[in-house]
């Protein structure tokens, strides 16, 4: 909120920020649109009754406004110059679909205006804190006071600016950037274009912010040349204290409101905060640092001065959270954190500031708001809230101890990393030339090296190292080969980029990529019988390959490969077809993979008549403890061409007698048994079982220890 006196909420944000020789990355310029959707500021003059009562509290009620029906508006305030008596309290009421509201006591700083040079001035009007409403059309406005003394000069300020499709289109984006797991900002990590570099090494990437042409604001309201500082040196965190009561759908709007009041009704420069944030962790350019007009000019990267801490707003600059909250708690905290720490990190890493030191910043106040008059130097923290050096309560008792989660977060993303680490492509035709690009940011004053090993034993391949004289991208194509220049086999490789910094490492990035090759072809291509015309059939396709087999494919012919079904696709390396007795069939079978298609494998298949023999018995029995009193038994079933219709098994203990034959579920070959105890002896019977009876059953014996 605006400056104030004391006990008051403030709308601001301002943080501290030494200029220091660093670089924007390709900062982009700001779009022209001409989207300025239509404001309306009704200005209405005071002229003010006194009642004949007075208050229990010894105050006396003046009617400033009578209630009367006014042109639809979403934003009420006051202004007016010079002083206001002591204990004076301005309240309004508005009327919304035709219902009166209950009374709103409108905030206010006793403090000497902003004046459009961005210093304090007698000579300015002086303000309420903005009300933001529903759409009212009626409106009332009393003074409470002792003196019945009413301000000079004082008008009721109405404000209101429709939601247009724009503003919808952007309350969607912020909606969806508030709800993802996350966050708003974090969704910018990968966009380096106009990314801040600190002189430590770090970049820090541009967070997401809604441009001033984006939210609809009239150029022409404002001084066209800003008043812009030679550095930065801290940044204050601030609320506008009004309403929580708003859709990401309304915010844009309320910006262009608030815009309207601050130029408008204030008479200040520009929009007096330089950034503010939604609820939803949407950040808004608010004061503009480009002379109007100006063309290729980053905005949001210029050290701007703004209006928003009593006399400390040369070489600041502020960031409002939209909203009251003193009053409520954040509804989305984690949204609104990380887009203020984001912004915060963007705008220090040029001047190499430390989130966590102090500023030193010389008062100009002469207003009694802020807590260092003239002259006084204001030892503040990098990242303030504007309660840390103004008599305020701003950011409100419910955002501020979020303060030192927004310096932890900001203090990481400004810790130098290796940053946009491409390893590409991923997967490589081990018969081709093709090379491995790898390509990173490395900070400045970095030893670096790219690490190619083995990523299965670990065995080194290949190493490059170097060193980073200013932070920058670094690229470096593998051929392939090993350190002695030969062509690395088929496999999995590990591509590692390090860094480190005076000693001390930063955390690496691994990529594993695969030079592979086409699906070897297809072996073992069996027949399995279920009945007189219902044949199963199945091969082994490449299981070894880096580049796994992702499709399988078949086609029958019946007449020796003179015509041909069209190919299938099968989701596992197997099919069940229906047969005729007696009638020939050549099957061809072949994988996919990444890379592409195998060779095709053939077999051919008679159908005879259906007499199955009995099974053959199972074999290699094995157990495997799972715990002190749990053992799996598995077996293996022996080659058929016959299809099994189920697997048998009983157990017996320390030679007793044998339990109750027991199908396994679903025709597993294992079975996992409990309670078996220590130091005593199962035996376990296996058997197999067709169309035309059971096999030979196999006893296996095992002793839990």
């Amino acid at each position: 909120m605006l400056p104030r006196k004391k006990y008051l909420r403030v709308l601001c944000l301002s943080m501290a920020t030494t200029f220091a020789a660093s670089t924007l990355i390709s900062a982009p310029a700001q779009a022209i649109t001409g989207y300025t959707p239509p404001v309306t500021v009704n200005e209405i003059s005071v002229t003010p009754v006194s009642s004949m009562g007075t208050l229990s509290t010894g105050k006396r009620t003046t009617i400033l406004l009578p209630a009367q029906t006014v042109s639809p508006f979403t934003l009420a305030g006051l202004t007016w110059v010079g002083p206001v008596s002591l204990g004076t309290e301005f309240k309004v009421r508005v009327r919304e679909s035709g219902v009166w509201s209950a009374w709103f006591k409108l905030e206010y700083g006793e403090y000497q205006g902003v004046g459009k040079d961005g210093t304090e001035s007698t000579d300015t009007r002086v303000g309420s804190d903005p009300l933001l409403t529903g759409l009212a059309d009626g409106v009332e406005v009393v003074m409470e006071n002792t003196s019945a003394v009413v301000p000079s000069q004082m008008k009721v300020t109405l404000v209101n600016s429709q939601v247009t499709k724009q503003d919808r289109n952007l309350g969607q984006q912020s909606i969806r950037m508030a709800t993802t797991d996350t966050g708003m900002q974090s969704q910018a990590v990968a966009a380096l274009v106009g990314a801040a570099v600190s002189p430590q090494g770090a970049l820090v990437a541009r967070p997401r912010i809604v441009t001033r042409a984006e939210w609809g604001a009239d150029e022409t309201w404002r001084d066209p040349v800003p008043r812009v500082g030679t550095t930065l040196l801290a940044g204050i965190v601030h609320h506008t204290a009004s309403t929580n009561n708003y859709t990401a759908d309304q915010a844009p709007a309320q910006m262009r409101n608030l815009y309207a009041y601050f130029t408008k009704s204030l008479n200040y420069a520009d929009m007096g905060y330089n950034f503010l944030v939604d609820k939803y962790g949407t950040i808004y350019e608010g004061r503009s640092g480009c002379a109007v007009g100006a063309v290729d000019c980053d905005s949001a990267s210029v050290p701007v001065q703004g209006a928003h801490t009593a006399g400390l707003n040369i070489n600041t600059f502020g960031v409002s959270a939209i909203g009251n909250y003193d009053v409520l708690a954040p509804e989305n905290p984690g949204a609104m954190v990380e887009s203020i720490a984001s912004l915060m990190a963007w705008k220090l890493a040029p001047y190499g500031l430390d989130p966590n030191a102090t500023a030193s910043i010389l008062s100009t106040d002469t207003s009694g708001s802020s807590k260092f008059s003239a002259g006084q130097t204001a030892i503040t923290q990098v990242i303030s809230a504007h309660r840390d050096v103004g008599k305020t309560v701003c950011p409100g008792r419910y955002l501020y101890p979020y303060m030192a989660e927004i310096r932890a977060r900001a203090t990481t993303l400004l810790a130098p990393v290796i940053q946009g680490v491409s390893v590409a492509p991923t997967l490589v035709n081990g018969t081709g030339t093709d090379s491995v690009n790898v390509s990173a940011i490395i900070p400045a004053n970095a030893t670096w090296s790219v690490d190619v090993k083995n990523a299965d034993s670990g065995a080194p391949i290949q190493a490059v190292t170097g060193t980073q004289v200013t932070s920058g991208p670094v690229s470096y194509a593998w051929d392939r080969k090993d350190s002695a220049g030969a062509l690395v086999p088929i496999g999995r490789y590990a591509v590692t980029v390090n860094a480190s910094i005076g000693g001390v490492a930063l955390p690496s990035a691994t990529n594993v990529i695969s030079v592979a090759s086409l699906p070897q072809a297809a072996t073992q291509v069996g027949f399995i019988r279920s009945s007189s015309t219902k044949t199963k059939v199945s091969w082994i396709a490449d299981t070894a390959n880096p580049a796994p087999v992702t499709a399988h494919y078949y086609r029958v012919s019946t007449n020796a490969g003179s015509t041909w079904s069209p190919w299938t696709l099968s989701k596992d390396p197997s099919f069940s077809a229906t047969w005729n007795l007696n009638s020939s069939y050549l099957v061809e079978v072949k994988s996919a993979n990444a890379l592409g298609e195998s060779a095709v494998t053939s077999a051919s298949y008679k159908v005879a008549n259906f007499a199955p023999p009995l099974p053959a018995a199972v074999t290699a029995v094995n157990y495997k403890r799972l715990s002190k009193n749990r053992v799996t038994v598995s077996w293996s079933p022996a080659a058929t061409e016959y299809a099994s219709s189920g697997y048998y098994y009983r157990v017996a203990k320390n030679g007793g007698k044998y339990g109750k034959w027991t199908k396994s579920s679903g025709m597993k070959t294992a079975v996992t048994l409990s309670k078996w105890k220590k130091n005593q002896t199962y035996k376990i019977q296996v058997k197999t079982r067709n169309v035309s009876g059971y096999s030979p059953t196999v006893t296996s014996s095992y002793t839990a220890r």
